[in-house]
């Protein structure tokens, strides 16, 4: 919920006379959050130094007017690179990215024998992210282009999909949790632990067989084993 500080969705539960303690009204504050997070904010603050994503690019179609525009593409972008989490995971493993950019959609997920959700070019030149759904009236939910990202950033130092980028990539959702400051302040009256975005989203599909662009220069076959098949539609 980046943008809107912990005191305005602290007084919005109040406001609302919410019991949070009551089992069955976690789902209320969760609509409240989301209620709080889709409301206009100030422009988010990204982080400086060495290891930072130097600079963004939205999606242009010729001779299609995108909606939303790009304005919110930038939006996510920026939420992307100033997120507690990633920001702890670059300066960590001291990565640089040249460019953030929004890619097209590419196949339909969940659908599609090859849908790619993600690209490295070149160990950090560029990190492109589908950011919108498949029919373009929409973006996909923060978590799941948090976790391409992720996915991505597991590139920096692995080509291919193999058992050491496997573990990197697992290691690094782990860090993106642990390495989150604000994980500490994101307790609810109930006791219970949320993150700071509330979406979630998972693929399935038969995707045992796949044919990977590994930097929009080469095509690589490869098979992963059944438990980690999901993370065939997160990018390649």
């Amino acid at each position: 919920m980046m943008g809107v500080s912990e005191h305005e969705v602290d007084e919005v539960l109040k406001n609302a006379k919410v019991d949070l303690r009551i089992p069955g009204f976690e789902e209320e504050e969760k609509r409240l959050r989301q209620r709080m997070f889709d409301r206009p904010h100030t422009p988010q603050k990204l982080p400086q130094g060495n290891y930072i994503f130097c600079d963004f690019r939205t999606l242009e179609l010729p001779g299609i007017v995108l909606n939303p525009p790009a304005s919110e593409a930038l939006k996510r972008m920026h939420m992307l690179a100033a997120d507690p989490g990633i920001v702890a995971i670059m300066n960590k493993h001291r990565w640089r990215v040249g460019i953030m950019t929004e890619m097209a959609p590419v196949g339909y997920v969940g659908v599609s024998p090859k849908c790619i959700l993600g690209v490295n070019k070149n160990h950090g030149e560029e990190i492109s992210l589908r950011l919108r759904t498949d029919d373009l009236k929409g973006f996909r939910k923060y978590e799941s282009i948090k976790k391409t990202l992720l996915h991505e950033l597991a590139h920096m130092v692995y080509s291919e999909h193999d058992a050491n980028f496997y573990t990197l990539d697992k290691q690094l959702n782990q860090e993106a949790a642990s390495l989150d400051w604000t994980k500490s302040r994101s307790h609810t009256l109930s006791g219970h632990q949320h993150s700071e975005h509330y979406e979630e989203e998972f693929y399935s599909g038969d995707s045992s067989n796949f044919s990977q662009k590994l930097g929009g220069r080469c095509q690589i076959s490869w098979k992963v084993p059944v438990h980690l098949q999901w993370l065939l539609l997160i990018s390649v």
